[in-house]
């Protein structure tokens, strides 16, 4: 070490002693104060063990050097302020002599009890913190789908152990495609071309220091794994720190490197990366197979539906009830299967991007007269029996995705009960909450098949082979509502007792419309 690190290191510590060494010596000054005042009033002659206090307090606080600091300040008050001769510091009892040889005995091994138990809780809550952070990482990483959020996971979790701006190079199994260095305008060119020449030459076994000479920053650049170069390369902004805090935060940034390593090679992220790409791969394929299979389907079902109505228009087959009911079968077949390629597309959405909605004002009756009506066109015969009430609170929902859901459970209402038995739809308001109930006179559920309708590809027992249906409705309407903050239930007596389904939404204040100003010309 040369001498100018070490003249700095003894600055630093002597900048970082100053403030709890003056606060210790506030504590003994206070506290001499005190004793002084209250000492002959309560005749109180023996004070030595009061000025363990400060002691314990500066140790506990600040460390072993401002608990020193208040072990002889603390010698010095005891002899100049209450040992007699006072106002000196000559002690002339043997006694007096004797008993602050041990107060000071006492002090001393006192304050080094109460630094060491400090230190010990300090690395304690560091290791407590990085374990946390690292259990954190881990889950992150066992729960992610991409290579997107792997990386971003590793980035985050440096970003908060480092308390600093961390920018990370993805690996990959390809070389020269890790050179590409981050296209982000606020890293140094210096820098970037750093990360891009590590992350090339298969990683290094120490990092390197790069000064950005624009702006006077500091950027270390190290790959995250010396063995494994596809975990990428990460650099961090030291800022304009020089000397021995830049070694501090380097050996900082070891120690949390050399962790997420152990962490990514436990979890195998170089084989969890690669199988990650490939779902998304496989994702993407998926989408475009579903969206163009789905086009195909359904060109030739609404040709299929348009010709359906036509004929069931026309006189001569109106008036003949075979073939009238033939052209209604083949029009609900449409229907159905015009459902189900929905239901799949919804599906498809829900699995690969999530529900997003699009959030808007809008009245809770017209979602559901919107619902009634597209169900209208596959059950024109069914008995609907309306109770909508009359001024509901207007909804910040995405009203597209409510009407979806609302016509999946009155198009199970349907399905599950005689065409003779009537569908009640009912609006509610409660409390800061909107409730649209859907009830019938059908199947009702069983306790099995409660715990299980909304989840994805379920079909009950009962139903499986005498109905349709791929079990993906109640899925999509549960979380479609749930997207929305709502949530969606099912209650019935049992089976054959019918069953009553209600969403519930919640009501949010709409901000206030600023009041209109009048032109002045109205005013002339």
């Amino acid at each position: 070490m040369s001498t100018r690190q070490l003249s700095e290191r003894i600055l630093a510590s002597v900048r970082s002693e100053f403030y709890p060494g003056l606060a210790a010596l506030m504590l003994v000054a206070a506290l001499t104060l005190f004793l002084s005042t209250v000492a002959p009033i309560l005749d109180i002659e023996r004070v030595t063990i009061f000025f363990m206090l400060p002691i314990l307090i500066s140790a506990t606080w600040w460390g072993t050097i401002p608990a020193l600091v208040s072990s002889i300040a603390g010698v010095a008050s005891l002899a100049f302020f209450f040992y007699p001769p006072r106002f000196s510091f000559y002690v002339a009892d043997p006694d007096q002599v004797a008993n602050l040889v041990v107060f000071v005995g006492v002090a001393l091994l006192t304050s080094h009890l109460a630094g060491s138990l400090k230190r010990q809780a300090a690395v304690l809550a560091r290791r407590e913190k990085e374990t946390r952070n690292l259990y954190e990482l881990s889950r992150e990483l066992a729960v992610a789908h991409s290579a997107s959020e792997i990386y971003g996971a590793v980035q985050s979790h440096l970003a908060s152990s480092i308390q600093r701006r961390v920018v990370l190079l993805r690996g990959g199994p390809d070389p020269k495609a890790r050179g590409n260095p981050p296209a982000d305008p606020g890293i140094p060119e210096l820098v970037r071309r750093e990360m891009a020449a590590i992350a090339v030459s298969e990683g290094r076994a120490t990092g390197e220091t790069v000064t950005d000479t624009a702006t006077g920053t500091n950027w270390f650049v190290q790959a995250i794994s010396h063995t494994n170069a596809g975990f990428g390369v990460i650099a961090v902004d030291l800022g304009a720190r020089t000397g021995l805090e830049i070694e501090a935060i380097k050996r900082q940034i070891e120690a949390v490197l050399a962790d997420v390593e152990a962490t990514l090679t436990h979890l195998d992220i170089g084989r969890a990366i690669r199988e990650a790409e490939m779902r998304a791969e496989t994702d993407r394929l998926r989408e475009a197979l579903i969206g163009s299979v789905s086009h195909d389907l359904r060109t030739p079902l609404t040709s299929i539906l348009c010709s359906a109505s036509v004929l069931r228009n026309v006189p001569a087959l109106a008036n003949d009830p075979r073939l009238a009911g033939l052209v209604d079968a083949i029009r609900e077949e449409a229907e159905r299967h015009n459902n189900d390629i929905q239901n799949l597309l919804d599906a498809s959405r829900i699995s690969s991007r999530g529900v997003r909605p699009e959030y808007e004002w809008c009245d809770p009756t017209d979602i559901v007269n919107a619902a009634i009506e597209r169900f209208r066109q596959r059950y024109a015969n069914r008995r609907l029996k309306l109770s909508l009430h009359g001024d509901l609170p207007l909804l910040f929902v995405d009203s597209m995705l409510i009407e979806q859901a609302l016509l999946q459970i009155i198009d199970n209402a349907a399905k599950y009960s005689s065409s003779d038995s009537m569908i009640e739809i009912a609006t509610q308001a409660r409390d800061d909450k909107v409730r649209l109930v859907v009830s019938d006179y059908g199947a009702g559920l069983t306790q099995a098949e409660k715990a299980g309708m909304w989840n994805q590809f379920f079909r009950g027992d009962r139903h499986a082979l005498t109905s349709t249906g791929s079990g993906l409705g109640l899925w999509v309407a549960h979380a479609f509502v749930t997207a929305n903050g709502g949530t969606i239930e099912a209650v019935s007596e049992g089976e054959g007792h019918g069953t009553t389904v209600w969403l519930e939404l919640p009501v949010v204040p709409r901000p206030a419309e600023p009041l209109m100003q009048l032109d002045d010309a109205l005013d002339e």
